[in-house]
């Protein structure tokens, strides 16, 4: 089955992260660790853990949310988002994955979506252009 290339008009849906993705994590430990001089030990209220619990846990895994939509042509593309971000460097902006989809099934794709903890919204849509990413 031929699934139809990223195209102006597809709908880019993102799945929440649940924090720090793969390559983030040698970024975290500078600035955690020799710039704000914490410990592993260092309890961070606001999380309700410790620094060294924080980076041990496992990041979401999405397989299981998007299996039942893999091989479905409307799905053009996915995109896991790791230490590289979205804009620029660094931030996934709370994104860890994005697919990008045909317009006429973004709908029923993110009713299917719900169903599953993955927190699925849309957050942008392909345009013709010069290959930059528009903030809005």
């Amino acid at each position: 089955m031929d699934v139809p290339p990223i195209a102006p008009g597809d709908v880019l849906i993102g799945l929440a992260s649940s924090g720090l993705h793969t390559n983030g994590y040698s970024l975290a430990r500078h600035l955690l660790f020799e710039n704000a001089g914490m410990y592993v030990e260092t309890h961070i209220h606001e999380l309700g853990c410790t620094v060294g619990d924080e980076l041990l846990k496992v990041h979401r895994e999405y397989l299981t949310a998007l299996e039942p939509f893999l091989g479905n042509e409307q799905l053009h593309g996915l995109a896991h988002i790791t230490g590289g971000g979205i804009f620029d460097r660094v931030l996934n902006m709370g994104i860890g994955m994005v697919l990008a989809v045909d317009q006429d099934a973004a709908d029923d794709l993110l009713r299917g979506l719900s169903e599953d903890p993955v927190g699925a919204r849309v957050i942008g849509e392909i345009r013709s252009g010069d290959r930059t990413v528009e903030r809005v």
